[in-house]
């Protein structure tokens, strides 16, 4: 069973060395829990994702063990099968920093579940050695969907209409007011990176206008800017 996040690393090498030849994501060589290598959890939301690595890896996950966060790396660091790899995400999980790396020395490779790094210093898994990676553009189709699914239900009232006739308003008040459509709508994205890009081409297919702001003009596309920078101003 493949899972998506590990099936497409973005991979970043450290400075001083790539990955031990003998990766901590091969497969085990078998299913019995003493052959599995160690790999240390913090935070994987997704069931199906965690229940796949538990079949490959000996898993320890810190937000479920419901120990304090030094007591649960000394004992991943004393065991007898230390882990190389650690896998975590963004946003209010534990910061993979020097303190760690000095608390679980064995660790090789860390990989992030999301597109951002910033809960990892870099700089400091590449003075060690320790490979990194995230899972790159993975989710940006699905993010996209979910942008432009808000816009139409927004727009279109479709939840707000929903929640009209299931408190009984409908013999009440009549016919719940009409949306507008989002075809032919101006729409301004902040940001036309892989996610906003992925986002106006889907509004383009409603024959939306697309205006972006971004550092600086993307040559690649037909959009245009609204965007401000050394007193240059673009417009619609």
């Amino acid at each position: 069973m493949t899972t998506p996040a590990l099936a497409n690393l973005n991979f970043i090498p450290s400075k001083k060395s790539q990955l031990p030849s003998a990766s901590p994501f091969a497969m085990a060589s078998s299913s019995e829990p003493s052959a599995l290598p160690t790999l240390l959890v913090f935070r994987v939301r997704e069931l199906r994702f965690l229940a796949a690595l538990r079949e490959r890896y000996r898993v320890l996950d810190f937000f479920t063990s419901g120990s304090p966060l030094a007591a649960f790396l000394a004992a991943a660091a004393g065991g007898a099968d230390p882990p190389r790899a650690l896998v975590t995400v963004g946003g209010d999980s534990v910061r993979v920093d020097a303190a760690l790396l000095d608390a679980v020395p064995s660790l090789r490779f860390v990989h992030s579940t999301g597109a951002g790094l910033d809960h990892i210093d870099l700089g400091e898994c590449a003075r060690r050695g320790v490979g990194v990676a995230s899972s790159g553009t993975v989710y940006s189709t699905d993010v996209a969907d979910h942008a432009v699914g808000l816009l139409v239900d927004v727009l279109r009232r479709v939840s707000a209409a929903d929640r009209f006739v299931r408190r009984g308003l409908w013999p009440l008040h009549g016919d719940y007011p009409l949306g507008s459509k989002l075809g032919g709508k101006r729409v301004g994205i902040i940001g036309l990176g892989n996610i906003g890009t992925l986002i106006a081409k889907r509004l383009a297919a409603f024959g939306c206008v697309i205006c972006y702001s971004s550092r600086k003009p993307k040559e690649s596309v037909s959009y245009r800017t609204c965007w401000r920078r050394s007193g240059r101003t673009g417009s619609w």
